[in-house]
This record gives structure tokens, C-alpha cells and sequence, in this order.
């Protein structure tokens, strides 16, 4: 069954795979040289330290947001978790059009500097490398919090509080014992962000940061260059890869967490005083990428009379979403759940090649599909 299920897979994702690394070998040299390889490393380094910038940047936002309503008594901690996943909700071309808005040039926070000091000259700017990173890391951290939350509940308790007993105070016991154990986690929820991060193209081309995905757009509806785009998809894949690679590496077969046996639950961290600046922490995480950008969302959209006509006018394209997105995440589902079940009932070597092999689906960027699919099946 573990043999079938692999040869559905790889019919599904090797040929337009194999099509995109045919179309980048036939580029070759000459068009590597069009390109230029000064130009092609400033891309692919770019895109690779954006990509680590956000995930970091993610890792910061979730990472003390999850500790903070799993294992403290911080107030409505239930409410916050709630709300921590809700970003995940907004695209990060929605998240960026919302801070273009707000600290753009001709931004809210500018225009409030101008009319103040009289001087036309932008005083801060979302575009830019650092804006991409800023608003990727804070649309994408959630993904991190789930993972994380997760990991934090599986964690057996006795041993922060063995490390409490021998002396250690909080911020030692969690850089001792509970960040340790959270080390696989951390990587396996930054190996999606980042993944998530080098296939991104709507919000960084909003943000006119120049990087893989945007210049295999340009090459392909500017310059109308399909051996280009297949070129530089190829290096994006290639990253992707690498990334795989050095977390397997990282990992390997060792397995950091320990999960409790008992029905027993660990007791909330009484904060004290602390209470209010974590909470302060928490509505800043969500004020970033949730309260913020909906408020501007609305803020753009005016009056609800106007939003309401715009609704009707353009009903289609929310049924539409809305489809797609039902069938897509039922079809994910399925096939996840298959793979899962039969991942776990299969030898070692059949049940490790399989989920090996789901993974290689998420080192191809969206971008990278596309651009394959169309070389692939494209007649013309």
C-alpha cells in the first residue's frame, strides 16, 4: 500500500518537477550569463536572508506568546490563545498592503510627521527588505504559536519542576530545560515559515523587495523569458532542498521531547506582578498582525453602505474563494491522512520514504508550480 500511495504521489509532483529542471538545463550557460551572476547572488542571498530574518522574527513574536498562555496564569490566557491563530486568516499581500497604508510614504504615519513638521520627506517607509521581513515574520508567526502551544501542553511538567526544585529560577528553567525540549519543534515550525517566506511573491512585490519569486515573475510577463524563470525556479527549489536537508541533518532519529504519561496537568506559573507586562506583550503580538491591520482593512474600506455595495458587486469572487478553498483543504485532508495512516503502519524504511516524499512537496514554492505546470502542459 506504501509502494501505491508513493508512485500516486510522485506521479502527481515529479513530472512538472522534472519539466521545470529539463526547461532550467536547457537555459544553460547563455542565459546564466544574461541573467549575471552578481546579480543572481545578490537574489539568491537575499531571499535566503529574508527568509531567516522572518522566521526569526516569527520565532520571537510566538514563542513567548505560546509559554505565556500554556504555562502562565496571564488573564483570559483561553481568549488569547484564541485569537493567536486568527492572523493566519489574512494573507500576507493583505498584511501588506495594510502597512503600505499606515507607513507607506504617502502613509497615515507621514502624512500625521508632515502636516506636524512641514517637511515632505518620508520619515519611515514599509519598502524595502526590512519591511518584507517585518511583515512576513508577523503574518506567518502563528503557524509557530500552533506548533508550539502543541508541543508545550505534550510536555512533561516534572522535569521544570525538577529543575525548580534544584534551584533554578524561571528564566533559568527555560533556557535549560523547557527550550531544549522545544528544539525540534522550533525547527519544524521554522522550516515551514521559512519555506512559506522564499515562495512569497504578492507581499514582497508590494513591498518592492527584489528576490527570487518577484525577478522569475519579471522574467516570465516582462522579458516573456520561460528558460529565465525555469533558471531561477530551479535555485529556488534547490534552497528549499537544502533547508530539508540540513533539518534532517539537525534532527536525524533524535527525538528531544519527553510526553507525560499522566492525566495530571502542570500549574499555571503564577506571574505576580508580572501579569500586565506579559499581557502587554501579548496584545502588542496581536496588535502587530491582527488588531492593526483589521482596523486599517476597515479604515480602507469606509463606510459600511460602500463596503456593502462592493460585497454585492463582487459576491462571485468570495463563493469562488471560498470553493477553491473547500475542495482544496478537503483534497489535503485526504491525502495527508492517508499518508499518515499508512506512514505509521508500514515498515520503518517504506513508512520514512513516504513521509520523506510529502515533504519534497512543500520545498516547491507555488511559484515554482506554476511556472512547472505551465511549461509542462503548456501547447503552444
Amino acid at each position: 500500500m506504501a509502494g501505491i500511495l508513493g508512485c500516486i504521489l510522485g506521479l502527481l509532483f515529479l513530472p512538472p518537477l522534472v519539466s521545470l529542471v529539463a526547461n532550467g538545463i536547457h537555459a544553460g550557460v547563455p542565459v546564466l550569463a544574461a541573467i549575471g551572476i552578481d546579480h543572481l547572488s545578490t537574489l539568491v542571498l537575499k531571499t535566503a536572508s529574508l527568509a531567516i530574518l522572518a522566521t526569526v522574527w516569527a520565532t520571537i513574536l510566538a514563542l513567548p506568546f505560546a509559554w505565556l498562555v500554556v504555562r502562565t496564569n496571564i488573564p483570559w490566557r483561553s481568549l488569547w490563545r484564541w485569537l493567536g491563530t486568527i492572523p493566519l486568516a489574512i494573507p500576507s499581500y493583505i498584511g501588506a498592503l495594510t502597512y503600505i497604508t499606515l507607513l507607506g510614504p504617502a502613509g497615515l504615519v507621514n502624512d500625521v510627521i508632515r502636516s506636524i513638521t512641514g517637511n515632505v520627506t518620508p520619515w519611515v517607509t514599509i519598502y524595502g527588505f526590512w519591511g518584507g521581513v517585518f511583515v512576513l515574520g508577523s503574518f506567518t508567526y502563528p503557524i509557530m504559536f500552533l506548533f508550539l502551544t502543541s508541543a508545550l501542553e505534550r510536555t512533561n511538567p516534572s522535569l521544570e519542576e525538577a529543575a525548580r526544585s534544584l534551584g533554578h529560577g524561571r528564566l533559568g528553567v527555560f533556557r535549560l530545560v523547557t527550550l531544549p525540549l522545544l528544539r525540534p519543534t522550533i525547527l519544524a515550525g521554522g522550516l515551514l515559515i521559512f519555506l512559506y517566506a522564499i515562495s512569497d511573491f504578492g507581499a514582497l512585490s508590494l513591498l518592492r523587495v527584489q528576490v527570487l519569486t518577484t525577478e522569475i515573475y519579471h522574467q516570465l510577463n516582462t522579458r516573456f523569458d520561460q528558460a529565465a524563470a525555469a533558471l531561477l525556479s530551479c535555485l529556488l527549489v534547490v534552497i528549499a532542498m537544502i533547508v530539508l536537508i540540513g533539518q534532517h541533518l539537525l534532527l536525524g532519529k533524535r527525538d528531544y521531547t519527553t510526553v507525560t504519561g499522566s492525566a495530571r496537568e502542570p500549574q499555571p506559573l503564577d506571574l505576580g506582578p508580572w501579569r500586565w507586562p506579559a499581557l502587554t506583550w501579548v496584545l502588542t503580538v496581536l496588535t502587530i498582525s491582527f488588531f492593526l491591520p483589521l482596523g486599517l482593512l476597515f479604515y480602507q474600506s469606509g463606510v459600511g453602505s460602500l463596503f456593502a455595495k462592493v460585497l454585492e458587486a463582487q459576491w462571485h469572487f468570495v463563493t469562488n474563494s471560498v470553493w477553491i478553498g473547500a475542495l482544496t483543504a478537503t483534497l489535503a485532508i485526504a491525502i495527508g491522512a492517508m499518508v499518515a495512516y499508512i506512514s505509521q503502519r508500514s515498515g520503518p524504511w517504506a513508512g520514512r520514504s513516504l513521509s520523506n516524499m510529502t515533504q519534497i512537496g512543500y520545498a516547491i514554492p507555488g511559484t515554482v508550480l506554476g511556472l512547472s505546470l505551465i511549461l509542462l502542459y503548456n501547447t503552444y
